[in-house]
């Protein structure tokens, strides 16, 4: 994530942004109510098709016995005063979501701004980026938001983060593919 304040990229891990020593703490007094972390799956915004909730709460419980991996789906009416990109790293941090060392992520689904965002553990970031990881998001989750699927895009969202953090990058060619198409379109540029 980008400090709020003076835009350096800063870990998860951090309290304070090394570069301006902007406290991260003051994320949360921008928040007027911070779900409750009751479990993988926290639809507060009440928007997840009924027959999505239990896939998604069953392929959450399964991933993390099988991975280790803790893995949060949460929906938001909003992301009130904050950008859903700082909402989501306040989340994770404050939950402190994979324990010490982050070895988890939140993808979080902001229903008023329609924005659908994920915030990688630092120490899952060297096999997803938060880059990569909002960028698969973008692409194959985000046309579904726009048809108002949302349980079906969390859902092609979890699946495709998560096999890429069981199985690496390497295996999902059409990522490799894509990333290709858009590296020659910034030299034609």
């Amino acid at each position: 994530m980008k400090c709020p304040s003076c835009s350096e990229k800063v870990n998860d891990n951090v309290k304070e942004c090394p570069a301006c020593g902007f406290h991260m703490a003051l994320l949360g007094k921008k928040i007027k109510q911070l779900p409750r972390k009751s479990g993988l799956l926290i639809d507060t915004a009440d928007i997840i098709e009924e027959e999505y909730t239990n896939r998604l709460f069953h392929w959450l419980l399964h991933f993390q016995i099988e991975t280790g991996i803790e893995f949060h789906i949460v929906t938001v009416p909003s992301s009130e005063a904050l950008k859903p990109t700082e909402y989501v790293f306040y989340f994770l941090n404050h939950y402190n979501i994979g324990g010490n060392d982050h070895r988890g992520l939140v993808l979080m689904l902001f229903a008023k701004e329609k924005k659908l965002v994920c915030e990688v553990g630092y120490s899952l970031e060297s096999l997803l980026s938060d880059e990569a990881a909002n960028d698969i998001l973008q692409h194959d989750a985000v046309p579904l938001l726009k048809k108002k699927k949302y349980g079906q895009a969390l859902y092609i969202a979890a699946n495709l983060l998560g096999d890429i953090l069981q199985h690496g990058a390497s295996r999902f060619k059409r990522f490799v593919h894509r990333a290709a198409l858009q590296m020659q379109k910034g030299s034609a540029e």
